[in-house]
């Protein structure tokens, strides 16, 4: 008789336990497929990741959905605009989309502030005709971009190389990229 209330008591206590569940939180919204294959390009360039560049990457998406500071004008952070030549237009473009549903389409986003223009070339952005932008002003301001994201990866010296050579092939404007066309480039060439 003592073993059958025992077991009854116990019986008993595992239904309260079993009626009082625990409070499970509602999931999360996942991402959609198309915004998960897009995570899976971060760094990838003409087939070649950079790990430099994911750096880049996510400080945009931070700035992008909040975390730094919202934006939908991608042209008017450096690493947004940087991030573009170093993973296309195209992803860059896309994932910021993910992240924020304000930004627009590639061909539809403002101008390339002027004044990430002139870091990129330097006093003479600022001459009356301005100045186009040599591979060592890429260079210099890649690097910089990189700094300024407390970066702890840095990229083999050929991938910023092919970078500016991606660039300046869909520009055709020989050795140096005026403004007007990197503004194009940044607008018009889809590149993934």
């Amino acid at each position: 008789m003592i073993k059958l209330a025992i077991g009854l008591v116990l019986f008993g206590a595992s239904l309260v336990s079993a009626a009082v569940l625990p409070h499970i939180d509602v999931r999360a919204e996942l991402p959609s497929p198309e915004c998960v294959n897009a995570i899976k390009q971060i760094g990838l360039y003409h087939e070649a990741y950079d790990a430099s560049c994911t750096q880049l990457v996510y400080d945009c998406l931070a700035q992008v959905n909040g975390t730094e500071g919202e934006t939908a004008d991608l042209w008017s952070v450096t690493s947004c605009t940087t991030a573009a030549t170093c993973q296309g237009t195209y992803w860059t473009v896309f994932l910021a989309q993910c992240w924020n549903s304000d930004v627009d389409d590639a061909s539809d986003l403002p101008h390339l502030n002027y004044n990430i223009y002139a870091n990129i070339v330097g006093d003479c952005a600022w001459q009356e005709g301005g100045c186009s932008s040599t591979f060592q002003n890429y260079v210099d301001w890649f690097y910089g971009a990189l700094s300024a994201v407390d970066a702890t990866i840095w990229p083999d010296f050929s991938t910023v190389e092919a970078n500016w050579d991606y660039i300046v092939g869909w520009t055709l404007t020989g050795d140096t990229i005026p403004y007007t066309n990197f503004d194009d480039w940044l607008h018009y060439s889809y590149t993934t």
